[in-house]
């Protein structure tokens, strides 16, 4: 998955390998300018630990035009 903001708009990739991105949709949205990100992940179950592991992941802030 891959999020790239260009100002107010927001958008969102996948891709099966990591090099051919298609776009899966946008959305606008006026935030500040500096944000926080982070990975979240759940269980869907009060009853059960959920394990998982990120791996590939980066953070850039190059600006896009």
């Amino acid at each position: 998955l891959k999020l790239v903001r260009a100002g107010d708009v927001f958008t969102g990739y996948v891709s099966a390998d990591g090099t051919n991105w298609i776009s899966a949709g946008s959305v606008t949205n006026v935030l500040n300018k500096n944000l926080s990100a982070g990975l979240a992940l759940t269980a869907h179950n009060n009853s059960a630990l959920n394990s998982t592991l990120f791996d590939h992941v980066t953070v850039s802030t190059k600006t896009e035009k």
